[in-house]
């Protein structure tokens, strides 16, 4: 069994049918039309198949130049592009293999497009916050000891983790606590020296954990 998109024209409603083949799902999909909006079962619908990228990088292979299918994978591909760009994602024409990209947006997305190569479906998706290779310190005010460790996820992954470094060192002290964060977006965020910081105060000394992306440290000694 197979999963299959119809398109129904007349009411650009898109339904997804399970079947052996892409016949059947046509079948399929037209009994579901005619009952779910009471129509003539030997009426006319017009039902358009939804194809993935790979299925419309198949159809063009070995395809003459000019041939619909060559056109539709480009179209397709153009297509794909734009949007993934609307979707504030890379340009997947910087990509050193972009047809891999358009593979990828097309599954990330799940895209899924006509025999013209136009995008007729896509499932929303929230753009991934990229991992990144970051550095995370802790410090205490009593002391110059500063302790390091390499931290591998999105911003908001290491904001969490501060927060578990923060919660781990907030008992197992004789000073009243005074400030503990407890939500991500009490993190400071040091635009000027692009650095994360979280302060835990104590009535006595302060705890510093602070992060910073690997790949914007300055190794220049000023």
């Amino acid at each position: 069994m197979q999963k299959f998109y119809i398109k129904y024209r007349e009411r650009e409603k898109i339904f997804q049918i399970q079947a052996e083949s892409e016949q059947d799902a046509i079948i399929i999909a037209k009994q579901l039309i005619t009952s779910k909006y009471l129509l003539n079962p030997e009426s006319d619908l017009t039902l358009c198949v939804l194809y993935t990228w790979n299925e419309i990088y198949e159809r063009a292979i070995d395809s003459c130049c000019m041939s619909p299918e060559l056109r539709a994978k480009d179209e397709a591909r153009n297509q794909v592009r734009e949007f993934a760009l609307e979707k504030g994602f890379e340009d997947l024409e910087k990509a050193e293999i972009p047809e891999e990209m358009v593979e990828y947006y097309s599954d990330y997305f799940n895209l899924r497009f006509d025999l013209r190569g136009n995008i007729e479906f896509f499932e929303e998706r929230k753009k991934k916050d990229p991992d990144r290779d970051w550095i995370l310190t802790f410090s205490n005010s009593e002391n110059a000891d500063v302790y390091f460790w390499r931290f591998y996820g999105g911003l908001e992954e290491v904001k969490k983790k501060m927060l578990e470094m923060a919660q781990e060192r907030s008992s197992n002290t004789d000073s009243e606590l005074i400030n503990l964060p407890t939500d991500p977006t009490e993190i400071e965020e040091n635009l000027a020296t692009d650095t994360l910081i979280c302060m835990i105060g104590y009535e006595d000394y302060d705890y510093v954990i602070s992060a910073k992306d690997f790949q914007k440290i300055n190794w220049q000694f000023r």
